[in-house]
């Protein structure tokens, strides 16, 4: 779904956000900030797209010697980087709440595995008779389509999430 919604996004806001530690993957939410930014910048809609890392740390990254590097993308890519910032929680119903929002059933409930209750989904605010358009699967579950989208972005096969010496993932940021 994610990798939907980048490929999607014409131009605005992309806000990505790195919650206080302990977290699994630190370098997580950093990648897929990375990997979005150069599918817009190959795509020709960087420019038209404000990025914003929120991260609760202090520092871009907790491993010192991988900071410069990082450092270089962020600045590449024009992203402004917030220090210190807890995104505590994004209230959906509030942001669309709107009758337009509801006449044109702009919001959709999915059955998303592992969660107790529907994910609340943005559905497209078109209607056409004769293309049908909308949400018709689940999300993916964390993973799940990993070595598709490497694949697509790093424009290689399935394995491109095999190690090798330019980068942790195997994916070189060109």
């Amino acid at each position: 779904y994610t990798w939907q919604l980048v490929q999607a996004l014409r131009a605005g806001r992309a806000l990505f956000t790195q919650p206080p530690m302990p977290i699994k993957c630190a370098g997580a939410p950093q990648k897929a900030m990375y990997l979005s930014c150069d599918h817009w910048r190959r795509v020709g809609r960087l420019g038209e797209i404000e990025v914003e890392f929120h991260t609760a740390g202090g520092v871009l990254f907790g491993v010192q010697d991988f900071v410069p590097t990082l450092q270089r993308y962020v600045e590449r890519y024009g992203t402004e980087v917030a220090y210190g910032s807890n995104l505590v929680a994004v209230d959906g119903p509030a942001l669309f709440a709107s009758e337009h929002v509801e006449a044109r059933q702009m919001l959709v409930q999915v059955e998303h595995p592992g969660s107790e209750r529907p994910a609340v989904l943005p559905n497209t605010p078109l209607r056409f008779s004769a293309t049908p358009a909308g949400i018709h699967r689940r999300p993916p579950i964390h993973d799940e389509h990993a070595d598709e989208v490497l694949a697509e972005v790093a424009r290689s096969s399935p394995d491109a999430s095999a190690p090798d010496p330019t980068t942790a993932k195997g994916t070189a940021i060109p």
